[in-house]
Order: C-alpha cells, then sequence, then structure tokens
C-alpha cells in the first residue's frame, strides 16, 4: 500500500519516496506558458501554463484532474501513484488565490521530481479576474525552503475548505474539459483529485490496449473501473490505499472499504456489479483483461477510461448534482458500450456520508435535476438515438 501522506517521523521517507527534493534543473519552477490566454464557456484559461518537464503532451493515455488551490497537497500522492502524464485544471476565482497558485505551483515543480516531470498545470479564473504580471512573480526554492514546503502539504494545520464551498460556483464540468482540450490524448481518466487508481494502471492499460487491436474494432468503449470508498478518520495522520485488487479485498473484508457512494447514492454505481467484481478470478500479475459488459441505465455514473473523442462535458453543470451523469448520458445515447476491467479500481479517501456534504448540497441537486431533465431532451432532439437516458 501507499500512504499519502507522512507522519513527522516518516516525513523524510515520504519526501524521499516522491522525490521531494531540491532541484538542480534551474528551470523546474518556471513558467512555460504564463502569457496564453483563452475564453472557454464565460472563463479565462490559462492553458499549459506549467508544462512536464519531461514527458510530451502528446500521450497515449492521460489522467485528467481538476482542483482548487485548497487541494493541490493531495497531488504528489497521486502523481507518485500514476507515474504517467497528467492534466490538471486548477481553479482560482481571485487574483490573491492566482497568485498564490502560481507561487505554490511553482514551489511544488521545484520541490517534486516527479510532479515536475508528469504534470500539466492548467489556470482556470472568473472573466473579470485579471492578474497583473506581479501575479506571475516567483522566487527560487532552497532546499530548507523545499522541506517546509514539503512539511507544510503533508501535514495542513487547518482543514482545507471543500471545493463546493467557495463563494463563487466551482465549474467541475469545465475544468474536466480544460484537462482534456489543451492535451493531446488519445484515451483519458478523468478524475476528481480526492480519487486514487491502483498501481500501475497506466502501464497495465497500455498492454491491455496492445493486446486489444486485433480484438476490438470501432472506439465507443468505455472501460470501467468500479470505484471505492476508504474508510479514514479525522485523527488518522496517514491513509493507506490498496495498491492491488487483493490488497482491495483484504480491507473489503475487514470492512475498511465499501463501494463507492453505498450510503448517498447506491443507485449512481450498483449496477457496475460490485458482487460479480469481487469474485472474479483476476491475480494481480495477469494481464488486465475485460471482464464483462454493462448496459448503462439512470443514474450510473462510472469511472471510466475512455477515446478523448468522447463527448465533452456539459459546462451548465456547476456544483453538486449531475455533473459527471450527464456526459455519462450522452456517450449511452450515441452508442458508446461500457465494459468493465477485471483488477482495476480507484479509491476514494473517506466514506460519503449524508452528513458530510457542504451546506447547500441539497440545493444544487435539486437545480441540476432540473437542469439534466432539459438536458436529455436537448440530447433527444440532437441526435434522435432510440436510446434514451431514463
Amino acid at each position: 500500500m501507499v500512504r499519502a501522506c507522512a507522519t513527522s517521523g516518516g516525513a523524510r521517507k515520504l519526501r524521499e519516496k516522491l522525490g521531494l527534493d531540491r532541484v538542480t534543473a534551474p528551470d523546474r519552477s518556471l513558467l512555460t506558458n504564463p502569457f496564453v490566454v483563452e475564453e472557454l464557456d464565460g472563463y479565462l484559461v490559462y492553458p499549459r501554463m506549467f508544462s512536464p518537464g519531461s514527458s510530451a503532451l502528446n500521450e497515449t493515455l492521460i489522467l485528467v484532474s481538476h482542483t482548487t488551490s485548497a487541494h493541490l497537497e493531495r497531488l504528489p500522492a497521486l502523481a507518485l501513484r500514476w507515474e504517467a502524464p497528467i492534466s490538471l485544471a486548477v481553479f482560482t476565482p481571485t487574483v490573491q488565490i492566482f497568485s498564490s497558485v502560481v507561487k505554490k505551483i511553482s514551489r511544488l515543480r521545484a520541490c517534486d521530481k516527479v510532479v515536475w516531470r508528469f504534470v500539466t498545470f492548467h489556470i482556470v479564473t472568473l472573466s473579470d479576474v485579471r492578474p497583473s504580471g506581479k501575479s506571475l512573480v516567483y522566487s527560487e526554492v532552497d532546499a530548507e525552503e523545499c522541506s517546509k514546503f514539503v512539511k507544510s502539504f503533508s501535514h495542513p494545520e487547518v482543514e482545507k475548505p471543500d471545493n463546493y464551498a467557495l463563494s463563487v460556483p466551482y465549474p467541475n464540468n469545465l475544468l474536466r474539459n480544460v484537462g482534456r482540450k489543451y492535451v493531446k490524448a488519445d484515451y483519458v481518466l478523468v478524475l476528481d483529485i480526492d480519487m486514487t487508481p491502483n498501481i500501475n494502471l497506466h502501464r497495465d492499460f497500455l498492454a491491455f490496449l496492445h493486446n486489444q487491436l486485433s480484438l476490438e474494432s470501432g472506439s465507443k468503449l468505455a472501460y470501467v473501473l468500479p470505484a471505492f470508498e476508504l474508510a479514514t478518520s479525522s485523527s488518522d495522520r496517514e491513509v493507506e490505499y490498496p495498491s492491488t485488487k487483493s490488497e482491495l479485498l483484504v480491507l473489503l473484508v475487514r470492512m475498511r472499504v465499501r463501494p463507492f457512494y453505498f450510503e448517498v447514492c447506491w443507485p449512481c454505481q450498483q449496477p457496475t456489479n460490485y458482487g460479480r467484481w469481487t469474485t472474479l478470478e483476476s491475480p494481480d500479475t495477469a494481464p488486465l483483461q475485460v471482464a464483462y459488459n454493462v448496459e448503462w441505465i439512470d443514474p450510473w455514473e462510472p469511472f471510466y477510461i475512455t477515446k478523448n473523442s468522447a463527448p465533452m462535458y456539459d459546462a451548465r453543470f456547476q456544483q453538486y448534482g449531475f455533473n459527471r451523469i450527464s456526459q455519462a448520458c450522452e456517450m449511452h445515447m450515441t452508442g458508446y458500450r461500457f465494459s468493465v476491467l477485471d483488477r482495476a479500481f480507484v479509491v476514494h479517501g473517506g466514506y460519503k456520508t449524508k452528513e458530510g456534504f457542504h451546506k447547500s448540497k441539497t440545493k444544487e441537486n435539486a437545480r441540476n435535476r432540473q437542469l439534466y431533465s432539459a438536458f436529455k431532451k436537448e440530447l433527444g432532439a440532437k441526435y434522435g438515438s432510440h436510446r434514451t437516458c431514463d
């Protein structure tokens, strides 16, 4: 298992494992594309503001994620687990936050060679947020400062606010689109930054694709990764995520893991068929394979790897509710098939509970439910498909 955070005694070991050392190359913190600004759905986007140090933007499979400044500390562990290209969109609703994010990303790249090597950063702001040149100023980072910076990431002194608890709506679908739009990838895995994939998934999926080329025809396929929740508590200073399916099943037996959204929206994940998946014979060292197919039904919102040519997310969906399912619905309407992989999975740190949501969740969910109803009618008119999302 891989720890996402470190205790005081384990900070040095984590730093060594993550490669959080003083970077010798002088350009690792540099802005690589600082002055390119584009407008997208009413927001300003600084695409590829920081590009990866040693990996191309044209890749077979890229992990796409999104966050605010408050949760950037999750990135080093995610980058280490994935060990492959990541496209991350960061939302900065004010000039002050924009400036803080530029500084934080610069230091993170200077102190973490895994992040520097693999992560492309895009910054997204409100249309009326116009950062000045001073917002792009950063300073060199020495070894002592890296050590303090890493410690602050590993041990945040205050609880971080939820992405949905901002003073403005969190544009999650727009951020997902930014992460996909500004990199060239054949396939994408779109995850929230608090989701962690199993180890070696990137490598195993590329091998899977190589074996599948002669077996599958067409590109309208979504490869589903069953999702789980890992039990944590506020007293946990470190979280151990299962690395393999066998480790996951042990935690499942010990009731330390349960299916994702088990308490808050079981119909949203039930079609994955967890009972079937957990009883499959799929050794950790065996080649990745499709275990079975699932017909998409409302309100299933699986996590999956699919072609980057798949429908984009509808940016009208913001905050909580129906943002991912709307894209899955459109994929279904356009003829995509959903195939569950036999030993790939993702894990969310912490159980999702009804009491754990932000205060405005119910109101947001009601708004987005109405939008989703209209959205489905739009799809029917657009595609005229015999498939529906009802």
